[in-house]
């Protein structure tokens, strides 16, 4: 009886986490102004990036990272900005990971550079994976290595409709 209940509870949260935001991945805003995004419920993902994404701050100071997502495409996106989270800042990285402990191992997901200049730096990261999408609901670990220092931040769960 109990695995029958686990099973429930377990496809209970994966159509829970499918329903979380969706947001637009306008990557043309060149205006510098955040895409609408309205949230009517009762948690804080920081004020709204340049890009309409969510904000969050590293447990390290120096940089702090917008992260955007567009469930119907299955795309994740993190961009590095400054302290201020008005600017994005090219950092020398040719990835970043996002891990997710949801499950009973440990799963790691990479976000490639995106438009790496000639010096190899870029300031967006991104993929295309549904279970990405899914783990986001359920938390995960991002983890970059800038000039030697590996910056990190737990993003809480995203369980929510809007």
């Amino acid at each position: 009886m109990s695995r029958v209940f686990t099973g429930i509870v377990s496809v209970a949260l994966l159509c829970f986490a499918f329903a979380g935001c969706q947001t637009s991945t306008d990557t043309g805003n060149t205006t510098g102004e955040a895409d609408a995004h309205d949230h009517d419920h009762e948690h804080d993902h920081g004020p709204a990036g340049p890009n309409g994404g969510h904000t969050e701050t590293f447990d390290q100071p120096g940089y702090t990272f917008e992260w955007i997502h567009d469930d119907t495409a299955q795309l994740v996106k993190i961009v590095i900005l400054d302290e201020s989270q008005k600017e994005a800042v090219a950092v020398a990285a040719e990835s970043l990971s996002l891990t997710s402990n949801a499950g009973q191992e440990p799963q790691v997901f990479t976000l490639a550079a995106v438009s790496p200049d000639e010096e190899g730096k870029a300031s967006a990261f991104e993929t295309r994976d549904g279970a990405l999408i899914v783990a986001l609901g359920l938390g995960v670990d991002v983890s970059v290595e800038i000039d030697g220092t590996q910056y990190t931040k737990k993003i809480e769960p995203h369980n929510h409709d809007h």
